[in-house]
């Protein structure tokens, strides 16, 4: 069964002053963060993928050479088209943004004075890697 990776950068903002985190060593320290209390494939509704049986979607914060950013993969039971592929990118923004993402970023900012800006402003920053499992 193929796997479905959505990565995208993770902005880290610093929740007193509003200024963004740049500092190396700061930002490797969340390498491995994860949110794994529900999953993204739990609030999937979407009507464009209803045939598709997918699994899983926990969101991971990993170091990628130079930078922060987060990662989600599902296991999905056969291929998905493209127009699967696109509406499947777009439910992970929006579970970023203000779905299972926020209560991830609700979390650290409490414990950390950090905040976590998961979705990208840009979307096409948001890549996807399909393996065969």
């Amino acid at each position: 069964m193929p796997w479905y990776t959505f990565r995208g950068p993770v902005k880290v903002i610093n929740d007193a002053d509003d200024v963004e985190i740049d500092d190396e060593a700061r930002l490797r320290a969340i390498d491995g963060l994860t949110y794994d209390d529900e999953t993204m494939a739990e609030q999937l509704e979407d009507p464009d993928l209803e045939e598709a049986d997918i699994e899983g979607g926990t969101i991971e914060l990993r170091w990628a050479e130079d930078h922060l950013e987060v990662r989600t993969a599902y296991e999905v039971a056969g291929s998905l088209e493209p127009s699967e592929v696109e509406a499947l990118r777009a439910f992970t923004l929006a579970q970023w943004e203000s779905g299972i993402g926020e209560a991830l970023v609700a979390d650290y900012v409490a414990h950390t004075g950090l905040r976590l800006e998961l979705a990208p402003e840009d979307e096409s920053a948001v890549e996807v890697e399909v393996e065969d499992g």
